[in-house]
């Protein structure tokens, strides 16, 4: 018997902005307009790539938002990749070097304490910077509208109008936990200083505790790459490819900072250091083929169907899809749970799957929202029922041995 599905579904409300803000966006109280020298971070980026191994191989990005400075050092982060990286569009294979050196992790230079991570695309950085006290989301502008003044935007996780989400739900079976307390909790359990060494953590680790990490199957169909390309009529096809890539990635990253910091079985204040490895990443650039080509699939389908196409599902600890698509009833996730002694999530390699999608009654949803809808899903692969900021895994790592490295 397939273990009970977990949904994650929300319904967004439009809510005002400021109007001397040029773009609307819905899920967000205010923003600002970011305007940096990209021709400056353009050069850095392309001198990085030339350097050799034993090279200096940091970024710079000076700027003032928010009334505060920030002074970013991005250092590339290969951690995320797995050593057997595979990398294709419809097109065929492609190179993987461009999106290695495009993914970074840093600090605040004035933020003791501070992470980064993002994506560094034609020059533009999509990132999150993680304070003591605050969460701040830097994104393309292009995202919201066509020929802005100005290339970004940056906000705070304070900023995010949770009234504008008030109807969001995710959970599974008769689970209705909203998805705004979600954000509030994920607000809050994000907040903590990054890479401390403390007594404590150095005992877990050297008392045997170590990296558990999840290699994923990663695709982002047809609807998402339409999406999310849209607005960049001027690029090449390569380069709509590495924007779409590199979003998916930053998925990853997002829902990979939060498991990595969350202390599954409780024996400690610190975490169990589970992370998540991209081994295979996709991006169709082409019509989808039967039965994904039709708009009126719905999600259980939708889901079944992504499971029976999944390849080599014994080589993955999960396989996910990423889809644009408005389901029934404002779905926004959906994914089979792991249990003992039945079938679903990392425990079966024909159900280790689940798909998100970035469409809901006809909106875009906040990519904040989309990494933790794909956190949520991904917990109940592990097993949990309930939400991410709470996730019990009911298997243990030993059961799941076959996919985790």
């Amino acid at each position: 018997m397939v273990s009970f599905l977990g949904l994650c579904w929300a319904v967004f409300m439009a809510a005002p902005l400021s109007p001397s803000l040029a773009l609307r966006i819905p899920f967000l109280r205010r923003y600002e307009p970011l305007n940096y020298d990209l021709e400056l971070l353009t050069r850095q980026h392309h001198s990085l790539r030339a350097r050799s191994a034993d090279q200096d191989s940091s970024i710079s990005l000076q700027f003032t938002a928010m009334h505060r400075p920030f002074d970013l050092v991005l250092v590339p982060d290969t951690s995320l990749f797995h050593e057997d990286l595979s990398v294709s569009s419809s097109r065929g294979p492609l190179p993987s070097h461009h999106l290695l050196s495009s993914t970074f992790t840093g600090y605040d230079r004035n933020t003791p304490g501070s992470r980064v991570h993002g994506n560094l695309i034609s020059g533009v950085l999509d990132g999150t910077i993680y304070t003591n006290d605050e969460i701040y989301y830097i994104e393309p502008a292009h995202r919201y509208a066509r020929d802005t003044q100005h290339h970004s935007i940056v906000y705070r996780h304070s900023d995010i109008n949770t009234d504008a989400l008030r109807g969001a739900r995710c959970g599974v079976s008769d689970d209705h936990s909203s998805l705004v307390g979600y954000l509030e909790r994920m607000g809050r359990s994000m907040l903590t200083p990054g890479d401390r060494v403390t007594p404590e953590y150095r005992s877990k680790r050297q008392s045997g505790s170590s990296l558990v990490r999840c290699d994923l199957n990663v695709t982002g169909d047809y609807l998402f790459y339409q999406e999310v390309t849209r607005d960049l009529g001027s690029l090449s096809v390569r380069e709509k490819e590495e924007v779409a890539l590199s979003l998916l990635v930053s998925y990853v990253q997002g829902a990979s900072e939060i498991y990595k910091r969350t202390d599954f079985d409780s024996d400690s204040s610190t975490s169990d250091n589970i992370q998540f490895g991209i081994r295979d990443l996709v991006i169709e650039t082409t019509a989808s083929l039967p039965p994904f080509d039709s708009p009126f699939i719905g999600v259980e389908r939708f889901l079944q169907e992504h499971s029976r196409s999944s390849n080599f599902r014994d080589t993955f600890c999960l396989h996910y899809r990423f889809t644009h698509r408005d389901f029934d009833g404002g779905v926004l996730g959906l994914a089979y749970v792991a249990k003992e002694n039945s079938r679903g999530g990392i425990c079966q390699n024909e159900l280790n799957t689940g798909i998100v999608t970035t469409l809901n009654y006809g909106r875009r949803v906040a990519p904040q929202v989309t990494v933790l809808t794909f956190a949520h899903e991904v917990g109940h692969n592990f097993g949990s029922e309930v939400s991410v900021t709470v996730i019990t895994p009911q298997v243990t790592l030993i059961n799941a041995k076959l996919n985790f490295q």
